[in-house]
């Protein structure tokens, strides 16, 4: 009877969780949440930002206009979103033009967080063409809590065969992927891989398997409202050198040389370092912790051959 009795609060304890409104993927439903995401194996930049620029009516439904901006892409991009605490649903929209009035996009459902086990849900990126991704991807095999948020895990993986990480829908988050996709294609997913997130200056709670919620190349990134500096490595890959385009002003002084798991391979000072030799190392990933005179600027991925 006592075991029973126990299986009925537990029982009851998931349904008042479910019974309660989803969280919002914006800070405190603020208009001014910032979100910064930390990716693996892009061969340009490990990280990129994207903010509330301000509230948008198209149709007559009310949006949220959030715009992305890269590193190292030179503009931005953006997409409209708005979400339904109480059903949990999530929707998109991409913004082509500067006036989402003339820009009469198709919105998608991007996220579901009211999905459980058996359940299907196409978790294609919302920019590629409905079911992109094979059905039996598109199914939730598993249902989680983790610090009270719902997480919501599929069959489909991230670079079958590499990191063998389920595509997961979180509540209050988005997904594994950030908010910025709902998923890549399989051919090209092996190039992006998210460590960590932030919102609105704390890191959510989403964890790594890969690299057991390791997220060093944060380790020291105070996520602030200050633009991050402009600093491109090439060619990519690269062989015996790799070469700095330095545009942020500051000489840089430092690297560090940093492997995928976190290991100091080099740390090299001069008085302004425009170019890196790299014969040595074996092929693969690496990061470059990146310092001024005045500390710390920036850390950048690197790929050798």
């Amino acid at each position: 009877m006592k075991r029973i009795f126990t299986i009925l609060i537990i029982l009851y304890g998931v349904q008042a969780l479910q019974a309660q409104p989803y969280q919002s993927i914006f800070a405190n439903g603020d208009g001014e949440t910032k979100w910064i995401f930390a990716w693996h194996n892009l061969s340009i930049s490990v990280n990129d930002t994207a903010f509330v620029e301000k509230d948008t009516t198209v149709h007559g439904i009310e949006y949220k206009k959030i715009v992305t901006i890269g590193q190292e892409y030179g503009g931005t991009g953006g997409w409209l979103m708005r979400e339904d605490l109480d059903s949990g649903k999530v929707w998109f929209r991409s913004v082509k033009l500067r006036d989402p009035q003339l820009d009469d996009t198709t919105e998608q459902l991007a996220f579901r967080y009211d999905l459980n086990v058996g359940d299907t849900f196409d978790i294609s990126n919302s920019e590629l063409s409905k079911g992109s991704y094979p059905d039996s991807f598109n199914v939730v095999d598993s249902v989680r809590y983790v610090g009270g948020l719902k997480y919501i895990y599929f069959k489909g993986q991230y670079a079958p065969n590499k990191y063998n990480e389920p595509f997961t829908i979180i509540e209050g988050i988005g997904s594994n992927m950030g908010i910025l996709w709902k998923h890549m294609s399989p051919t090209i997913m092996r190039f992006q891989y998210l460590l960590c997130s932030y919102k609105n200056g704390q890191r959510t709670s989403y964890v790594n398997k890969y690299y057991n919620g390791a997220c060093w190349m944060f380790s020291d990134i105070e996520p602030t409202d200050k633009q991050l500096p402009v600093i491109i490595l090439y060619p990519q890959p690269a062989n015996k050198i790799v070469r700095i385009d330095n545009k942020t002003g500051n000489k840089i002084t430092r690297i560090q040389l940093i492997s995928p798991t976190g290991e100091l391979v080099k740390d090299v000072t001069a008085l302004d370092i425009t170019s890196l030799e790299i014969e040595e190392l074996p092929a693969g990933y690496y990061y470059l912790k990146l310092y001024a005179d005045d500390g710390y600027l920036t850390t950048k991925s690197m790929v050798t051959k």
